[in-house]
């Protein structure tokens, strides 16, 4: 009785050519993703030299809004000063 055979085993299902295909091929596939993340991270540019090359003000030099800031640094002995700051005042006598 402790006899095993394969008579009575149950019959092996046949894998899907796609799925046997995804399996036999995983390490391969895996390499090749790392080798293009490598190739591609070493012969493109950074993202922030890109960014350096092509940036842009956000807003256009001869918009009345930068004039005026240009204005305002110039009277205030700034030179050609275009940068802006947002300052926010929260006390409780002005919440509503």
């Amino acid at each position: 009785m402790t006899e095993t055979s394969t008579k009575h085993a149950a019959p092996e299902a046949k894998r899907p050519l796609f799925a046997h295909a995804i399996r036999l091929l995983a390490v391969p596939i895996i390499l090749g993703w790392v080798a293009i993340t490598v190739v591609v991270n070493t012969i493109a540019p950074s993202l922030a030299v890109v960014g350096e090359a092509h940036s842009s003000p956000m807003a256009p030099e001869d918009a009345p809004s930068m004039i005026a800031m240009r204005r305002m640094g110039h009277n205030l002995t700034r030179g050609k000063c275009v940068t802006a700051r947002h300052t926010q005042l929260d006390t409780p006598a002005l919440r509503h």
